[in-house]
């Protein structure tokens, strides 16, 4: 089975990046859709030995990452992250408290087969968090009638970094099974000069299954994950009260956060006569503490979260394509601590939307998509947080709002098409965003929201071209995001126990930018690849006042050489990378300005199919040149932190057939 979600993805602009189409009409949307998604090769990515799911996908055009050393991070897409993108974990949404910058996603590799990026709206197939775009995960599957054992390790030099994960798939007929068991830790981790990043520490397990079952009529699959993570967090005055402990322990004895995630899904597809029906539900508790560093927890958040969504399509003839879905959700976040941040609340959320996808003569392709939703976030009053009389007391809010996505695509000549794409979406305030009333101490700074903000609602329009010749391709793309009411946290000149207070605030606001790819391969040196990309975006309120976390201009270029040994299956690859960033000289109101660098990568790697099973061998060097650099997403910035210096990394991968 394809992505959870099962979108109107289509084609990658990239040619490295491989076309996928998640609906059942494969090949029909994939000849037509005019909706991009980036659909990385997730062997290419794992050679470069990513840190983590949001460490993948920054490297894929358009998108970073906002990151506190190498565990914490979380993606961002053109210029949009938290509770602004939709997260998809095995077919329903993934909530691991994202309104916090210092909350990481904490998914790792090991297991995902499948990753998709939407870029843009995509409110109506998915509700009030996909304003900004989509990141859809898949989890690996069994192969029917057939088995296999798999281990895998890692090891990091700067930090002594170690992942590991075993994973076991039996054979079954006409069903699939498969488990799979991983750990992962880091001691600290130092900078170009050898200055130690004091607590960037982390540690976690984690376990994987999937069971796909055949029926008569239907086809099901389950996944089932749970994993304990324990992240070390950097404070503004941390060396005031923590000393440095033993160079390589990764003893949790400063501030950390402790994350527990159990998350269970069911997909079913049911094919109809001449349609097809998908169910899937699934539950996700998902526990964060904090540990201020006393040896005792203080904030205690669990999340509870339930989700039930239908699909339906139908294809009319070779030249439409009809889909329909509702979807609901319901959360609730339950304190045990002493330190609140948000109070005890229960969210519910619907969403219906229909699409069409049609093909007219001459390569002329049309889509069309309309959808309503609606939340609704009820706040219980919680020990002294919210009592009534406070400044935030308990309370209730609806809202409600329509989308709507339209697509034109041509093709101009035999190896040139462009597209168009407009596309609306709404965001209704999170639960942080209207009830926030506390210190954030991982952030240095006392947070208060404002129950009363209205929808957050945008309008994206994009334009795409793209020439694909013998020997290569090029595109060029770009977009103007419009948004109304848009929420951002503000400074005030108010202060909490010398603590800065900082307010939820509304304003118009705007991104644009641009992105050119391309990718060279000559035909009489076809082990030869060169690639290369360039963005650049700009984030700006009403006022002029810049948008925190935007990426200042980059450019990636890569030449990759592959090559097979004469009468041998051994395959080999070597790739240096060089990343550019400009300066980012237009900081938001808290931000600083932050210096150009370039860094150079270099992966190279061995791997020996064979019918008993893959070794794969890969060496990644990143910061080849021990650059003393800051990228501007990084959160160790504001405490006068440099980004890691040189790391080595090495992964080997055996696959056993049973």
């Amino acid at each position: 089975m394809a992505f959870g979600q099962e979108v109107i993805a289509a084609p990658d602009t990239s040619v490295e990046l491989k076309e996928l189409v998640v609906l059942s009409s494969r090949d029909f949307f994939q000849r037509n859709s005019t909706v991009i998604a980036d659909n990385p090769d997730l062997k290419l990515l794992n050679q470069k030995i990513p840190n983590s799911l949001s460490d993948a996908v920054a490297r894929i055009p358009g998108v970073s990452q906002i990151s506190t050393g190498p565990s914490i991070s979380k993606p961002v897409i053109q210029g949009l992250y938290g509770n602004r993108l939709y997260i998809g974990l095995s077919g329903i949404r993934f909530d691991n408290q994202q309104w916090q910058d210092e909350h990481g996603l904490g998914l790792s590799m090991p297991g995902i087969s499948g990753i998709q990026v939407i870029k843009g709206p995509a409110s109506i197939l998915y509700g009030s968090e996909a304003i900004g775009g989509a990141i859809l995960i898949e989890e690996e599957e069994g192969d029917i009638g057939k088995g296999f054992s798999e281990i895998g390790l890692t090891v990091s030099a700067n930090g002594r970094g170690l992942k590991g994960d075993i994973a076991y798939s039996p054979k079954w007929d006409k069903n699939w099974a498969v488990l799979r068991i991983g750990l992962e830790n880091n001691a600290d981790i130092q900078d170009a000069h050898e200055n130690r990043i004091l607590n960037s520490r982390q540690s976690g397990y984690f376990l994987k299954s999937g069971l796909g079952l055949q029926h008569n009529k239907w086809t099901q699959e389950f996944h089932f994950q749970s994993s304990y993570s324990q992240f070390g967090f950097i404070l503004e005055d941390l060396n005031s009260f923590f000393d440095a402990d033993s160079r390589w322990t990764r003893a949790m004895n400063g501030p950390h956060h402790n994350v527990l995630l159990n998350l269970l899904s069911v997909q079913n597809q049911i094919p109809l006569k001449k349609s097809t029906l998908r169910v899937d539900l699934g539950a996700q508790s998902n526990l964060r503490q904090e540990d201020e560093g006393g040896g005792s927890i203080s904030l205690n958040m669990h999340l509870l979260s339930f989700s039930g969504n239908v699909f339906w399509e139908k294809q009319a003839g070779k030249t439409a394509l009809f889909k329909a879905s509702y979807q609901n959700s319901f959360s609730n976040n339950t304190n045990y601590g002493g330190r609140i941040l948000i109070p005890d609340a229960n969210t519910y959320e619907s969403n219906l939307s229909i699409y069409m996808l049609a093909r007219a003569k001459k390569c002329t392709r049309i889509e069309l998509g309309i959808g309503t939703g609606y939340r609704r976030i009820h706040t219980f009053e919680t020990n002294t947080f919210n009592e009534p009389g406070s400044e935030i007391g308990p309370f209730s809010r609806k809202r409600g709002s329509v989308s709507f996505m339209a697509g034109f695509g041509k093709r101009i000549k035999d190896n040139w098409s462009a597209r168009i794409n407009l596309a609306n979406g709404y965001r209704a305030a999170n639960l942080a965003e209207i009830a926030s009333n506390g210190l954030h101490e991982g952030v240095y700074r006392y947070e208060v929201g404002d129950p009363n903000l209205k929808t957050e609602k945008n309008i994206k329009a994009e334009f795409i071209t793209k020439s694909t010749q013998k020997e290569g391709s090029f595109s060029a793309s770009t977009f103007i995001n419009s948004f109304g009411n848009y929420i951002y946290l503000a400074p005030t000149a108010e202060s909490y126990f010398g603590f800065p207070v900082f307010r939820y605030r509304q304003a118009s606001a705007k991104l644009y930018g641009w992105e050119l790819r391309g990718e060279w391969t000559p035909s009489k040196l076809n082990f030869l690849k060169v690639k290369s990309s360039i963005n650049w975006l700009r984030g700006q309120l009403r006022n002029d006042e810049n948008l925190p976390f935007i990426s200042p201009l980059t450019n990636r270029n890569s030449i990759r050489l592959e090559f097979n040994s004469k009468g041998k299956k051994q395959h080999y690859y070597f790739e240096p990378e060089a990343y550019i960033a400009a300066a980012q000289n237009k900081p938001a109101q808290f931000e600083t300005k932050t210096p150009s660098y370039t860094l150079l990568n270099l992966y190279c790697g061995l791997i020996m199919p064979s019918e008993k099973g893959d070794f794969d061998i890969n060496l990644a060097i990143s910061n080849l040149t021990n650059r003393q650099y800051v990228d501007h997403l990084s959160r160790l910035k504001y405490y006068g932190i440099s980004n890691p210096g040189l790391n080595v990394q090495v992964s080997i991968r055996k696959r056993f057939s049973n």
